[in-house]
């Protein structure tokens, strides 16, 4: 029972319970191109646009040639789904066999000419690391014109990711939330004569990430390992405040009594924002 009643256990454990309810309840994402392209598509051609409506083409090819274009839904749990595409391709030229292929798997052979809306349902064993990663395959084709020499195979829209079923978490965030939720826990225990509702306020976080992290996974699930390295390194910035600035004959790990939450909260971000710079840098 005094193990269960440890802080850093009780962070951890309802972060985790928090997690697993919400990706069993995780809505799915819809993404237009032009947000989070990044993110999103790899190996597309630079967005235009028609009649307002943001477009990518991608780059045909096999899925084996470097010019084959990828779709990436990161983070979204492991579970069945679907994956909806709003694609088009030339009216005035034959239908373009689009194959799409997950997991090593060909999901699905279509024929696209004008706009489309294609509907693909996609199984639990080809998301296993809760990442959608969807390959678009098709011959490429250049404007008869010769006025644009770039090889293209379809025009991508829009991109949906629709769960159907029970959806568990991705296991990166299996690991990375309650460590991050114990970590924090840990941090706040160290603070000198910290009330009980700081303890408290370590899961409550671990929790809020968590719920975040299912519902709305694009912004938040793919940098979630930032939040824990935050916290690594307030630790390590707290230890090194310590050992410089202990009284004497108290420990060299114990906090001086200057250290309060607002000085905890400066560390904290302090650590984040170190470590999105050097990742910028990097």
């Amino acid at each position: 029972m005094s193990v269960l009643r440890s802080s850093p256990i009780v962070a951890a454990l309802v972060t985790l319970a928090v997690l697993l309810l919400a990706y069993g309840f995780t809505p799915g994402v819809e993404r237009a191109v032009g947000q989070q392209d990044a993110l999103l598509f790899r190996n597309f051609h630079e967005m235009e646009t028609i009649g307002g409506t943001p477009y990518r083409w991608s780059k045909g090819g096999n899925r084996r040639d470097e010019r084959a274009s990828v779709i990436v839904v990161p983070q979204v749990g492991r579970g069945d789904g679907a994956v909806e595409l709003q694609v088009r391709a030339p009216e005035d030229r034959p239908p373009i066999p689009l194959t799409l292929t997950a997991g090593g798997k060909t999901l699905a052979v279509v024929d696209v000419q004008g706009r489309q809306t294609l509907s693909v349902p996609v199984p639990r064993s080809a998301v296993a690391d809760g990442d959608v990663r969807l390959a678009l395959t098709s011959p490429a084709w250049t404007r008869a014109d010769g006025k644009d020499p770039r090889a293209r195979g379809v025009a991508v829209e829009r991109i949906a990711w629709r769960p159907s079923g029970w959806t568990l978490p991705p296991t990166r965030q299996l690991w990375i939330l309650p460590a991050f939720a114990a970590a924090l826990a840990l941090l706040v225990r160290r603070l000198p004569g910290s009330p009980r509702a700081a303890r408290i306020a370590s899961a409550s976080a671990g929790g809020l990430v968590a719920l975040a992290a299912a519902w709305r996974p694009l912004e938040v699930a793919p940098f979630t390992h930032r939040l824990l390295f935050g916290v690594v390194l307030a630790h390590a910035a707290l230890l090194l405040w310590s050992s410089l600035a202990h009284e004497a004959g108290s420990p060299w790990w114990r906090p001086p009594a200057q250290v309060t939450p607002s000085a905890l909260l400066l560390l904290m971000a302090i650590g984040y924002w170190s470590l999105a710079a050097a990742h910028g840098a990097l």
